[in-house]
């Protein structure tokens, strides 16, 4: 656990500085912390934690919603519905990942990358769990669409475990 403990050192460095500053970059710079932080957490079995840093920080983001980039405030979303998702609050989850995938979509930012492709299998398995079967499916399928693109035919760990993860809802609604 030792990186993961310097890690929140270094962060809870940070936020104490970033609090003392007032500027807006100060504030989206704080956000971002925050929801590093809050993975942070999560990565030390820390899950309340881990869900305030995020409240927190999509707290900042609305509050500067006209200037805050809408890829963070995506990503915080995504991170708090993997919070969400270690924390069995399934619902939460999926509306965390709902939100996120629809800024990305909206904003028509990053629907190629490796971060909207993570974001799409996390909902698929969210409702994998939830017994969501058709809707897994459908996240896992467009979610290996472009891990496929992305790695332009060449073998991935990514591409693997997308197709596994569809073979397996398929599996599921076969019995």
């Amino acid at each position: 656990m030792g990186r993961y403990e310097d890690a929140d050192n270094c962060y809870t460095g940070a936020l104490v500085i970033y609090r003392g500053l007032s500027e807006v970059a100060d504030c989206i710079d704080r956000a971002k912390t925050l929801s590093n932080h809050g993975l942070n957490h999560m990565a030390m079995g820390q899950y309340d934690d881990a869900a305030q840093c995020c409240t927190e920080a999509l707290a900042i983001y609305r509050g500067l919603s006209e200037v805050a980039d809408c890829v963070d405030i995506a990503k915080t979303l995504s991170n708090q519905g993997l919070i969400c998702f270690h924390m069995k609050q399934h619902n939460n989850a999926a509306d965390c990942y709902t939100d996120a995938l629809t800024i990305y979509r909206e904003t028509s930012q990053n629907t190629a990358s490796i971060d909207f492709a993570k974001l799409l299998c996390n909902q698929g398995c969210n409702f994998h769990q939830m017994r969501q079967y058709n809707n897994a499916l459908q996240f896992y399928i467009e979610a290996l669409a472009i891990y496929r693109e992305l790695s332009e035919g060449a073998a991935s760990v990514d591409v693997a475990n997308a197709m596994r993860r569809q073979g397996e809802i398929c599996q599921v609604m076969n019995q």
